[in-house]
């Protein structure tokens, strides 16, 4: 379970019998007495275990805990039922919230609720328990945690917990990592050791924690082993005396999953939110292959050959332990969604989630979320940020979510709260189908969190929902009515949080029922008992079917055409006797509120009938008996909105041949009656006898899909025809009621905007314009024409066009760069008018779009100044102003020769005459076409672009060759790790023959160009990664590349890329990239050539908790290659960890920087010296070294054994301050070790004693 770097409203409705209005549900309490004794005994209970396991560690050398090379964390934490060590274990925002539509209830979302978690309902009621201490002093948590433990000194800001915290909460200082919760005030942290513990303690105050660990089965992949024939990476932690092929802790309910069970119990508000694990990519050796097999001592024995018929985690059944609980969320991942979410096909599990079922059967994961390349804070430092995969990442994005969930009901509920049973089941009731069948399933669970569905369920704008919390006592069965709306199928769940099981005995597979209350949901209706979703352990890759659940603590059932206007019946009832009771449950219903229609009665049967309908490509032939009224109902006919189809009714007489007319009545608004105008879609004419009746129907456009809604038919004896109507008596006719059910249309192409290309309103001669084009139709789309219209001040100056050639699939957008331009003048209005044409898109409410803006004028002069300090062979170009300066050698000169501010050039590039101007610069960089090497081929690589800028810029487009069709996303990081700017492409393939995964070069591809608008927002190192969706594929050199670094000189240049190995033999990506200045430019102005007296390179010390310069005027200081903003002092007292420098600004000359210092911020600890400090010592393996240089020099680390005999070797280079590093050396017997450290002329030792 490696990291893998790179989520009561009591609804009285009128239809309901009495009951639910006279019997109003028992209140819940939460149980604060057995929850403390919970607390106090599992302390208690863990402490004991855990000291008994760490003394069996140190006997026999088990691992007490590690931080592994691949950045997970492992902790021992007891023993289980056999006696063998239990480890936990790490299971390693804005695509995350854009996927279960959690975006849309922030504010400027479509649902218009502004939630962010900043309510005081909800404040200080969420929890992170995780594999260490989350970095508090990061930028998008400032504040905002509350660490409750004391985690250990190595845990503190600890990577996983921090991307954790930032997904549930991060405040948005860099918008693409803001946390679903971003408006939280307070997170409570916790390490994960004594987790039940605390959980049980924090219980009565808490509706939500998140829990992204898990404890480890099955393979696993020890990143700090060797690798070779007798060191193999694999371990199997399988116990072979109950199975040689499985591990029995996959889908096992022991102790701790009871415990678990028993906190929610007693704590009815709150949600534990946990992550499903990452064990499906934990495949083990090849067979044949060696790997370690742990040992009934707990220890690992090795293996030579593995064996065929181990499991290789690779299915199903491959949730461990706890994860199983009843009364959890479990999340599994999903790839992002970044279109949103369309049909079940859009969801993919990530190719690492586990899957279920619990060995009893019960449905796990529960729900899925993002949990590929999540975005969010790192704790590298305050300013970095991380793209990490895995469900401890899905989990957050659900859990952070619910939390919003939860504010809104209290909005709207006068304070009031859900039950996590009403949360759980809310989520679960409205979540977007999954998986390739309907219903439930063992991959995903109940589907993809829809937040957006589950806050208008709470909403209820339309009375069609209904959130109810009740309680079942013994032999008590709740009965009551609804009506079929038709908005949507109706749905019916129920939830409840069920008493904790006793823990089974470890075996393997114990299918024995873990449900203890066993509720049972029935909804009968139109002859029929519609039954919940069930699903089979012995074939857990079998579509749900309908039956008894007797498994699982929530139920469900699906009546996918029930009628609009017919009664249902809603019965809940329970087997057996109600333990610990009465037992509280909700009950969630969608698809009800609706209004029974009139009824239309005949007199006779001998009069006028219909033989046949056919509407549009559907027939429906009668009987050859007369009736009165046909209830047809089970044929449903598709509306899209606005559609036509003709409608042809075959009509004659049941005796005497006669006069008759027939209308068609639909309700298209769904209110019950056929009263509204329009829903007289169509009257015939009288016809004698046998006739045809042909009309076209057309739907309004204001449908919504998935709805349903009643069309009935009535032909009637007569000439009049105010005598054929829908409700009261037919005298001598026929009525006949169907469905119509309204559909998103197939062909349905809008604009959902139209911008400037670029990223300002410059007036230009050549300004491009952006149209970002929307499939909001079922079926892929292309050659969509597009026309923008260019008005100035109201009238017409141009007409741009262009033609989108590439594939749209449904529910995706893309952009289209119109070849064409027009010329803006300086402080003049434009509006520019889009328009989209597409074939067979009658939809045309959507086609259009428009934007206004003014051109911006030229920008203020720069100030500039250039100056040759002393006899150096450098001139210093100093400039500034709304932007980038760039530096030309003529007044005429068409490419400036550098750009930037405090630059220093050989005299020989500048020349004698010096002109200088803001943000004037467009180029191109990189090589033109992929022919420039010999070689390459196609995949989805993940090396990012490297790029060294002397300015703000735009990367405005490039050349791309695509091998299969899909979507990339390029994301551009500054040297923080922070992402600064990015852009989603749905790229068609280039390649002649298409295809996923590896392919080679195609000589033929020509590639196309794509509008990027990546930006550069100021100088300094970038880097610019890739992800991908849909199975989209580029291109990338890996022979004959020659050129780096391929650059403008001085202005900008892609240095590399981060290739692993020989990364100057690869070139990824981009061709004949367009690269221009960001912002408006101005005139040009002359800078004249002066002397100066050059300045001594600064020196800085540090005092105490401050940095002196050796300048005491002129100084600019600089925290990790950036400048800090104010700080011009002799001294300055640094706020956070980091490297820092210095420079000196005397008129016009600039210092070389100062040699670079690291400081440790620790504000509370005493003041580090040059000696060596060592902690913990004694430690179980990882010992952390302190220590300070006065100059840069190298630091040299060798601990050796008492033999003398090295063990452990490192070195860090080049090294000027206060050196805060690990050594971890865990793998070796307990012990006593020399360490020994040498930097400059300093050699100091120390004992480590190494315990286990």
């Amino acid at each position: 379970m490696k990291l893998r770097s790179l989520w009561l409203v009591v609804y009285s409705f009128a239809i309901a019998v009495p009951v639910l209005a006279q019997n109003a549900p028992k209140p819940v309490y939460v149980n604060s007495k057995a929850l403390a004794q919970l607390a106090a005994t599992e302390e208690k209970a863990y402490r004991a275990n855990r000291t008994k396991a760490i003394e069996l560690a140190k006997e026999r050398g088990w691992v007490i805990e590690k931080h592994l090379s691949d950045g997970s964390y492992i902790a021992l934490q007891g023993l289980d039922s056999r006696g063998l060590p239990i480890y936990y274990i790490t299971h390693n925002n804005t695509r995350a919230a854009a996927t279960t539509k959690t975006d849309q209830l922030w504010p400027g979302g479509s649902t218009g609720l502004n939630l962010s978690g900043a309510s005081n309902s909800v404040n200080q009621k969420m929890a992170l328990w995780d594999g260490g201490g989350v970095r508090t002093t990061h930028q998008e948590l400032t504040g905002r945690i509350e660490q409750k433990d004391t985690p250990k000194t190595d845990a503190l800001n600890n990577d996983h917990a921090t991307h954790v915290a930032g997904t549930l909460i991060a405040s948005g200082v860099n918008p693409l990592a803001k946390g679903m919760a971003f408006g939280v005030k307070k997170l409570s942290a916790y390490d994960f050791n004594s987790d039940l513990s605390e959980m049980a303690a924090a219980a009565p105050n808490l509706l939500i924690s998140n829990h992204s660990y898990g404890s480890i089965a099955g393979w696993r992949y020890n990143s700090d082993r060797k690798g070779t024939d007798e060191d193999p990476y694999w371990e199997w932690w399988g116990d072979t005396d109950i199975s040689q092929t499985e591990d029995y802790k996959f889908g096992y309910y022991d102790e701790t999953t009871a415990k678990w069970d028993q906190v929610a119990y007693n704590a009815p508000y709150y949600l534990i939110v946990k992550s499903a694990g990452n064990s499906r990519s934990e495949n083990g050796p090849a067979a044949g292959a060696p790997y370690f097999q742990r040992s009934k001592s707990g220890n690992f024995t090795l293996v030579k050959s593995r064996p065929n018929n181990i499991s290789s985690n690779n299915s199903y059944d491959i949730i461990s332990t706890y994860g199983n609980a009843k009364n959890i969320l479990t999340v599994g991942a999903v790839a992002p969604i970044s279109g949103g979410y369309s049909k079940p096909s859009d969801v993919q599990s990530s190719s690492f989630s586990s899957y279920g079922p619990t060995d009893d059967g019960r449905i796990k994961p529960d729900l899925v979320g993002n949990g590929s390349s999540v975005l969010s804070s790192s704790g590298e430092s305050n300013r970095s940020y991380m793209s990490s995969s895995g469900t401890s990442m899905a989990a957050p994005n659900i859990a952070g979510t619910l939390l919003l969930l939860q504010e809104h009901y209290s909005n709207i509920k006068n304070g009031s709260l859900m039950r996590a049973a009403t949360l759980k089941g809310l989520a679960i009731h409205t979540a977007d189908e999954a998986g390739s069948q309907p219903g439930p399933d063992y991959m995903y669970g109940w589907g993809l969190l829809n937040a957006a569905r589950a806050a208008a369920a709470i909403s209820n704008t339309n009375q069609t929902h209904l959130i109810q919390e009740r309680t079942l006592a013994n032999n008590q069965t709740y009965t009551f009515e609804v009506t079929a709306s038709g908005a949507g199928p109706l749905v019916v769940t129920i939830s409840w949080t069920d008493p904790e099981a006793t823990a089974l005995a470890a075996s393997l597979n114990n299918r024995s029922p873990r449900l203890v209350n066993d509720l049972d949901l029935r909804i009968t209706g139109r002859n029929t008992t519609y039954m919940p979703w069930i699903l089979d352990p012995a074939n857990p890759a079998q579509a749900a079917s309908r039956g008894d659940n007797k498994l699982d603590n929530v139920e469900q059932v699906l009546i996918a055409d029930a009628v609009p206007g017919e009664k249902y019946t809603v019965t809940i009832s329970h087997k057996g006797t109600i333990s610990k009771g009465p037992q509280a449950y909700s009950i969630l219903a969608s698809g009800i509120g609706g209004t029974a229609y009139c009824t239309n009665t005949g007199t006779a049967t001998t009069g006028a009938r219909i033989n046949r309908l056919v509407l549009g490509t559907s027939t429906v032939a009668m009987p050859a008996t007369c009736a009165t009224y046909r209830d047809l109902t089970s044929n449903i006919f598709s509306f899209e909105p606005g559609q036509a189809q003709t409608i042809s009714l075959q009509l004659s007489d049941c005796s005497t041949e006669s006069a008759k007319m027939a209308k068609v009545f639909i309700d298209w608004n769904g209110d019950g009656d056929f009263n509204d105008a329009g829903e007289t879609a169509a009257t015939s004419g009288v016809i004698n006898g046998s006739g045809t009746f042909n009309a076209s129907v057309t739907a309004p456009f204001a449908l919504t899909a998935g709805y349903k809604t009643r069309m009935r038919i009535v032909v009637e004896e007569t000439t009049n025809a105010a005598n054929v109507v829908a409700c009261g008596t037919t005298q001598r006719g026929e009525t006949q009621d169907y469905l119509v059910q309204f559909t998103q249309p197939l062909t349905d192409i809008g604009i959902s905007q139209v911008t400037l290309a670029g990223t300002s309103t410059c007036a230009t001669p050549t300004q491009s314009v952006v149209v970002k084009l929307r499939n909001y139709g079922t079926a892929a789309q292309s050659n969509i024409l597009v026309s923008v219209i260019v008005r100035r001040s109201g009238t017409q100056i141009a007409q741009l066009s262009g033609l989108y050639s590439g594939t749209l699939s449904p529910n995706n957008e893309d952009e289209l760069l119109l070849a064409n331009s027009f010329a803006t003048e300086a402080n003049v209005t434009y509006e520019l008018e889009a328009n989209a044409t597409l074939a067979g898109d009658v939809i045309t409410t959507n086609n259009s779009s428009s934007y206004r803006f003014t051109a911006s004028g030229v920008e203020d002069l720069p100030q500039a100044s250039i100056y040759r300090c002393g006899a150096s062979d450098f001139y210093t170009l100093s400039g500034k102003g709304n932007g980038t300066v760039f530096w030309f050698n003529s007044q005429s000169a068409t490419e400036p020769f550098a750009a930037g501010n405090l630059l220093q050039l050989p005299v020989s590039q500048v020349g004698s005459t010096v002109y200088a101007s803001l943000n004037e610069f467009s180029g191109q960089l990189g090589p033109k076409t992929k022919s420039f090497a010999s070689n390459g081929g196609y995949n989805q690589f993940s090396p990012d672009v490297r790029i060294q800028a002397n300015g703000a810029l735009v990367l405005e487009s490039a050349r791309l060759y695509i091998g299969n069709s899909g979507k990339i996303t390029f994301t551009v990081f500054n040297s923080d790790g922070s992402p600064v700017s990015t852009k989603t492409l749905t790229v068609t393939a280039t390649r002649t023959t298409p295809g996923p995964d590896a392919l080679p070069d195609d000589p033929a591809d020509a590639g196309a160009v794509y509008y990027l608008g990546l930006v550069i927002p100021e100088a300094g190192e970038y880097r610019i990664a890739i992800s991908y969706e849909n199975g989209a594929t580029i291109f990338r050199n890996n022979a004959g590349v020659t050129g780096y670094p391929f650059q403008i000189p001085n202005i900008v240049a892609i240095t590399g890329n981060t290739a692993t190995t020989t990364p100057e033999s690869y070139y990824y990506y981009f061709y004949d990239l367009k690269v221009s200045a960001l912002g408006c430019k101005s005139d040009r102005i002359p800078v004249s050539i002066q002397t100066g007296t050059s300045i001594e390179k600064p020196s800085l010390e540090r005092a105490g908790q401050t940095l002196v310069s050796s300048q005491a005027i002129g100084n600019r200081w600089y925290l990790d290659g950036r400048p800090i903003e104010g700080a011009t002092g002799q001294v300055y007292t640094p706020k956070e960890s980091g490297t820092y420098s210095v420079l000196v600004m005397k008129d016009g000359c600039v210092s070389e920087m100062s040699l670079a210092y690291t400081f440790d911020y620790k504000p509370e600890i005493r003041e580090l010296g040059s000696e060596l400090v060592v902690s913990p010592n004694p430690g179980t393996g990882r010992f952390r070294i302190e220590l300070e240089t006065h100059e840069h020099q190298d630091i040299l680390i060798d601990v050796t054994d008492m033999l003398g005999r090295s063990i452990y070797t490192s070195q860090v280079a080049n090294y000027y301050g206060q050196y805060n590093g690990f050594i971890e050396i865990g793998n070796h017997p307990a012990g006593v070790y020399i360490l020994r450290v040498r930097h400059g002329n300093v050699v100091e030792s120390q004992k480590l004693v190494l315990r286990k």
